[in-house]
């Protein structure tokens, strides 16, 4: 830079708030360089408590339950239909097998697989009906969601029994 610049630069400095020289130590390293935890206790910012701090709310937890009973659903039908491909027991054995089982435990089985079941999709008909951008107003959105939950219990029942 020439003289001239120089002089100009520094006579509007505060002005335009234009520093010749950087007070952060992290500014000539590179992004990846940068230990964020480390910057953070030498700045003497706080940790963010995340999740621990806030009001659950169902919206949330049904966003995080949908995507959990889409992983189960997914699992269970893709390990069911690979152990077929494998194991070397037919369909009727399988069945066979199952209809032996205790009525306690027979029960318990398909409320552990109709509820991830019948909640997945009906919270995935509340999606579709968000996509025709209704109901999304925060006391409809509510009010689905205990929609959704009873339903699925009242299915969930009706599927074990």
């Amino acid at each position: 830079m020439n003289r001239l610049a120089v002089s100009t630069l520094r006579r509007f400095r505060p002005v335009c708030g234009v520093r010749f020289y950087s007070e952060n130590p992290d500014a000539a390293k590179p992004t990846l360089d940068i230990d964020p935890f480390k910057k953070a206790e030498r700045l003497k910012r706080p940790i963010a408590p995340h999740l621990s701090i806030y009001k659950p709310q169902i919206s949330w937890l049904l966003s995080a339950a949908n995507r959990v009973t889409g992983f189960a659903v997914g699992g269970i039908i893709y390990l069911g239909a690979m152990s077929y491909a494998v194991l070397p027991y037919s369909g009727a054995a399988v069945a066979a097998y199952i209809s032996s089982a205790p009525v306690a435990l027979l029960f318990l089985g398909k409320v552990l697989i109709g509820a991830p079941f019948w909640f997945h999709t009906f919270n995935g008909f509340r999606h579709l009906l968000w996509d025709t951008a209704s109901s999304l107003t925060n006391k409809a959105v509510i009010q689905t969601g205990y929609v959704v939950l009873g339903l699925t219990g009242i299915f969930t029942l009706w599927y074990a029994i």
